[in-house]
């Protein structure tokens, strides 16, 4: 009976402890779309439309993941749901679009990991975003 309650002491620590260790931040998933002229942007047959999330660290530190977003050829929409589809971290992020064709960004490197102008901040209060290609908003004159 005292191995018994012993074992039973030992399943209850053991449990009670694992729930103690670091907390892992919320993963959050972000949903818009790219636009051209406010209309939806199709991609011809032959072009492949690309959209990445790059978080900015406040340090500006290099990042150390990108976030690769599923996009809609048929609608422009896209949908990033970070890695293992189960989100991104919250925070500051510039989002890069790429209109490739025959292997080059058609889109002239406008919108790439570098020059995108478009950085949104992703959190629980995020809406929909929207990349108009054909009009890109101008470039924050503060820190990213």
């Amino acid at each position: 009976m005292r191995r018994y309650v012993v074992s039973i002491l030992i399943l209850v620590l053991a449990f009670g402890s694992a729930g103690c260790g670091k907390k892992e931040p919320k993963l959050l998933k972000a949903k818009g779309q790219v636009v051209k002229d406010g209309e939806d942007f199709v991609p011809e047959e032959d072009e492949n439309l690309q959209v990445c999330f790059i978080p900015i660290a406040k340090d500006l530190s290099p990042p150390r993941n990108w976030y690769a977003a599923e996009v809609d050829p048929a609608t422009g929409s896209f949908y990033a749901a970070g890695g293992e589809k189960k989100g991104m971290p919250p925070g500051r992020y510039r989002v890069m679009v790429e209109l490739k064709r025959n292997r080059k960004d058609v889109l002239g490197g406008k919108f790439d990991s570098q020059n995108s102008p478009y950085i949104f901040d992703v959190d629980d209060n995020s809406e929909f975003m929207v990349v108009d290609i054909a009009k890109p908003a101008p470039k924050s004159n503060e820190s990213p």
